[in-house]
């Protein structure tokens, strides 16, 4: 923590002790400029860090600022116990349909039969080079429930793509 972050908190949380003691709405509306300048400051400090540090040539420290930053997937998290049995998950939903709501099947015959579209759905394999041109074309600079933007995949790209293409032709979404 720098030493300008250290006297913005310590301004912000002097103008909310003023606050509390006077009530009044100009100590209320400094307190709020100050606490919004704070915050704006940590998060400019904590993205610079991370970007700067993202930057090293050392892959293990990108990947350790990420985990100490909170991005990386902890290993220690536990799939609860009632989620395990995927058979009872199927029959819940299986059953939770009323009897009167499924199709006969003639219906489903119909709808096999008769489709528009002349191709089923299914995976293919693609290259490592076709993951990369991908997140290359990512234009968008927001981040994802994890914090994790564009600028941080394409810099760990040759880990995150193979991760992804690992992900990919093994049938599950990386958590």
């Amino acid at each position: 923590m720098t030493d300008t972050i250290k006297i913005l908190r310590n301004l912000r949380d002097r103008a909310l002790r003023d606050f509390r003691s006077w009530r009044s709405s100009t100590k209320w509306d400094y307190y709020k400029m100050l606490r919004n300048y704070t915050n704006t400051a940590i998060n400019n400090e904590r993205k610079a860090f991370i970007e700067y540090n993202m930057r090293a040539a050392d892959r293990k420290n990108v990947w350790a600022v990420m985990k100490s930053a909170g991005f990386a997937y902890s290993r220690d998290v536990k799939i609860p116990s009632d989620l395990l049995n995927l058979n009872t998950i199927n029959s819940h939903f299986v059953n939770s349909v009323h009897r009167d709501l499924l199709c006969s099947t003639d219906l489903l015959d119909y709808y096999n039969n008769n489709s528009l579209m002349q191709s089923k759905f299914s995976f293919t394999l693609i290259s490592e080079s076709a993951i990369s041109a991908i997140i290359d074309s990512i234009r968008s600079k927001s981040s994802g429930w994890n914090g994790l933007n564009i600028t941080m995949i394409s810099l760990a790209c040759p880990p995150s793509s193979i991760a992804v293409y690992y992900a990919y032709s093994r049938y599950f979404y990386p958590v």
